[in-house]
Order: C-alpha cells, then sequence, then structure tokens
C-alpha cells in the first residue's frame, strides 16, 4: 500500500513538472509581445479592481468597529464582530499586497 502511495505522489510531481515546463515553453513561443499585452490586460483589469476590493474591505472594517463599540453588553455577539474586524484587517491587507505586487511588476514588466 505504501509503495503505491509514494508512485502516485512521485507521478503527480513528474506531471507537475511537465506542466510547468509546457507553459514556459508555450510562454516562450507566444512572444514578448503578447506576454505583453497580456501584462498590460492584468494592469488595467487590477486598476479597476483594486479600488473596489480596497473601498469593500473598509467598509467591512468600519462596519466591524461600529458594530463592535453597538455591542457593548453582549458577548456573544462581540465575538462576531471581532472575528469581522480581524478579516476585514486581513483583507485590507492582501488588497495592499495585490496594489504593491500590481505596481511592481509593471514597474519592471511593462514598457513606458
Amino acid at each position: 500500500m505504501k509503495i503505491k502511495a509514494d508512485l502516485k505522489q512521485k507521478g503527480s510531481i513528474s506531471f507537475r513538472v511537465i506542466g510547468i515546463a509546457l507553459a514556459v515553453v508555450i510562454g516562450l513561443a507566444v512572444g514578448y509581445a503578447a506576454f505583453q499585452t497580456i501584462l498590460n490586460t492584468i494592469g488595467t483589469l487590477l486598476g479597476y479592481l483594486i479600488p473596489i476590493l480596497t473601498i469593500t474591505v473598509t467598509v467591512v472594517f468600519i462596519w466591524g468597529v461600529i458594530s463592535y463599540i453597538l455591542s457593548a453588553r453582549s458577548g456573544e455577539r462581540k465575538k462576531e464582530v471581532r472575528n469581522l474586524i480581524i478579516w476585514g484587517l486581513i483583507g485590507l491587507f492582501v488588497v495592499i499586497a495585490m496594489w504593491w505586487l500590481a505596481v511592481t511588476s509593471a514597474f519592471y514588466f511593462v514598457k513606458r
């Protein structure tokens, strides 16, 4: 049984390596101009998506803070609202990281 599991895992790794190699070969075949076009399209989409996500996450965070203040007496509700605040902060961190990644990749990969 253990040998079959090891073989399955090694086969899975080899398929991953083949998939990555195939993606690299296709990427090289597509060429640099197409790669630039793809990056520009992703950058445009992120340019629209990041402000929307930032506003949404900020509203969730502020809603959590207001709800926390208003639920001062309810212990169970306070725990739920605390989780909402934590998820709002995590979401804000993810959106800022995504924005930073978009700006950094645009700086290095997109022609000006």
